[in-house]
């Protein structure tokens, strides 16, 4: 499943074996706070972290380790993917990831607003200051009649 997202061909093609070697197991933590500045990195590095994840959660248990038979090949797909300058979602995993991506999104606008707000507070403030600096400075010009 292919998806069209913001990602730069520039941030793509500097990146991208970084990218895959964020699906070879530990290394998803350490890339992903190595390369935060990369969205092609992270995508690719949250899709490894969570692998990581999955493939811990099922490693203890004996008839569990089956499962690995699926992450193995994820993980695999997944480098060859990223090597290649590609941005694959594997599904379940995407579905987690944009879950979060949404809320993330909604509380970007939310911080966005607010700080527009306060931009148009503070040119409110500094306008009422020069006014009364401007008052002021009639006043003392009538007192000084």
């Amino acid at each position: 499943m292919m998806m069209e997202t913001k990602f730069t061909p520039e941030d793509i093609e500097k990146n991208k074996d970084v990218a895959a070697l964020s699906y070879v197991w530990v290394f998803s933590v350490i890339i992903l706070l190595a390369r935060r500045d990369s969205a092609f990195v992270r995508f690719h590095a949250r899709q490894g972290f969570v692998l990581f994840l999955l493939s811990i959660a099922l490693w203890p248990y004996e008839i569990a380790r089956y499962g690995e038979y699926l992450v193995l090949p994820l993980m695999i797909l997944g480098f060859i993917e990223a090597a290649q300058g590609h941005v694959f979602a594997m599904p379940v995993i995407a579905k987690l990831m944009n879950r979060d991506e949404v809320s993330l999104n909604r509380e970007t606008r939310k911080l966005s607003t607010l700080m527009d707000r306060l931009d148009m507070d503070e040119k409110e403030i500094q306008q009422m200051k020069e006014e009364i600096h401007q008052v002021e400075e009639k006043v003392d010009a009538s007192v000084k009649l």
